[in-house]
């Protein structure tokens, strides 16, 4: 199953998405990208053909500007945090994975262009040289502006750290309660 929205642009953006992977191929899986063709792409989200996250984006709907890709091969059977952002005031497209420090590589100076290409989440419509994405994408989110480090850890952290709160009680300091369990759905 896939997604698609209608037309939207912005400048400076993040996406952050949980996936997990299923299976991995050559040829690349989307999670996400504006744009369909190479005409008219702006942006685009994937794991390449290598199995590692890649981010990139376009001025011309052809030619990438900006291109960083994740250092490490992605495995499958587990949940990722995958943050993704362009910032124009830094001149950067940077790619982070489960909160640890990010990737960033220059653009040309150029922000992504509005070609007026569909966001499509999960593969690309037409599916041009792109395989589907083979597991689940959740929580997907675009931001209209470049998050912080700060906002990107709590993020992820808010998903993976649930406590385990428990509590007993006592009448007389000396006899207690069994412990009892804490929904924890922060």
């Amino acid at each position: 199953q896939f997604v698609v929205f209608c037309r939207w642009f912005f400048r400076d953006f993040t996406i952050t998405t949980w996936i997990y992977v299923n299976s991995l191929s050559t040829g690349g899986r989307v999670i996400a990208g504006k744009g369909e063709t190479s005409g008219d792409a702006e942006w685009n989200l994937r794991i390449d053909g290598i199995d590692k996250p890649e981010f990139y984006i376009s001025s011309t709907g052809s030619n990438r500007i900006g291109e960083v890709i994740w250092p490490s091969a992605l495995t499958t059977g587990r949940w990722y945090f995958v943050a993704a952002w362009h910032d124009a005031a830094a001149d950067t497209v940077n790619i982070q994975i489960d909160g640890t420090p990010a990737v960033s590589a220059t653009t040309s100076g150029s922000a992504p262009a509005d070609r007026g290409g569909s966001l499509n989440i999960g593969k690309k419509e037409n599916n041009e040289g792109f395989n589907p994405f083979a597991g689940i994408i959740d929580e997907f989110a675009i931001w209209n502006r470049t998050l912080s480090a700060a906002e990107r850890t709590r993020l992820y952290e808010k998903a993976v750290l649930k406590l385990n709160l428990s509590y007993r009680t006592s009448n007389d300091s000396t006899t207690f309660s069994p412990w009892t369990g804490v929904s924890n759905n922060t």
